[in-house]
């Protein structure tokens, strides 16, 4: 068992999410505004906007088939895609307009977020935004999964309405 901490090179001792990518390296996000840290065979590498992320701070991690990993920022609604060399960033624009609590990526790579405002896909460099008027319970959706055969299970946050249970989409995504 090993253990690291500020002092063994991680850039806070406030971690909020660990992500193990299926490629191989481990990525580790903190709380406020540090950046993002990939280990990587002994290796820790941290990155930030400097290397071309649209922000410092992370919501959560999530990674594509194609080995590429994405990430939701909580101060501009963004995303960031690192595709193994470099970050993209990807706004979400004035159509979300709400911090992207849960991310899923299909095998075709589309992405779909998670919004206090309802769901958000971006597919070929567009968002689609669905929402309560579409046929979700709610629009505050804190946490999807996608399962192998593309059926879209959605978690909503806390409702004055009461519980609402889940919500399963089997059109495919």
């Amino acid at each position: 068992v090993t253990s690291y901490t500020s002092e063994s090179g991680l850039a806070s001792n406030s971690v909020s999410e660990v992500f193990a990518s299926p490629e191989g390296p481990s990525w580790i996000s903190y709380e406020g505004n540090i950046g993002i840290h990939r280990y990587d065979n002994g290796e820790w590498r941290l990155f930030t906007t400097n290397d071309g992320m649209a922000e410092n701070s992370v919501g959560t991690i999530a990674s594509g088939s194609d080995g590429s990993i994405w990430i939701s920022h909580w101060e501009r609604t963004a995303l960031s895609r690192f595709d193994g060399s470099s970050w993209t960033r990807a706004t979400t624009g004035a159509l979300m307009g709400s911090p992207i609590y849960g991310l899923a990526i299909t095998p075709k790579g589309a992405v779909w977020g998670t919004l206090q405002v309802g769901l958000g896909r971006y597919e070929d460099g567009e968002w689609t935004l669905f929402s309560s008027w579409l046929g979700l319970a709610l629009n505050d959706i804190r946490s999807l999964q996608i399962s192998p055969d593309g059926t879209l299970w959605l978690l909503y946050g806390y409702s004055y309405c009461g519980d609402v249970g889940v919500t399963r989409s089997t059109g495919g995504v």
